[in-house]
């Protein structure tokens, strides 16, 4: 699993200006401006549904992470029973989630990829 380099979340967004805490010299922990959507406080609907979706990025991309693991473990069982099953139901299953998680898989992957 890539390493998180990105600010950690929580993020918020306020007004438009997503904000991520951080540890500071100070001993405290601060929400500090990482990304400003838009004019500050002046928020077209576009904007308001632009930083939503910033400011949830890093829960975002950790249930994706969970998703795509768990996905993988399933794919590896059900390429396990391909292997050793000879129960015709059970073997067609196995294909139908080996077949069709596989695309879901890779795309899970780029998508954490390019967020990474």
């Amino acid at each position: 699993m890539t390493e998180n380099t990105h600010t950690p979340g929580p993020w918020t967004n306020n007004g438009g200006q997503i904000e991520g805490l951080f540890h500071c010299e100070d001993g405290y922990r601060h929400y500090l401006p990482i990304a400003t959507v838009g004019e500050v406080n002046q928020q077209e609907p576009v904007d308001t549904a632009n930083a939503r979706l910033i400011a949830a990025a890093p829960e975002l991309l950790a249930a994706l992470r969970a998703c795509e693991d768990r996905l993988s473990a399933w794919q590896d069982g059900a390429a396990a029973t391909l292997r050793q099953s000879t129960d015709p139901g059970c073997l067609e299953m196995a294909q139908n989630i080996f077949n069709n998680y596989g695309a879901l898989i890779l795309q899970a992957r780029a998508a954490i990829e390019k967020a990474s």
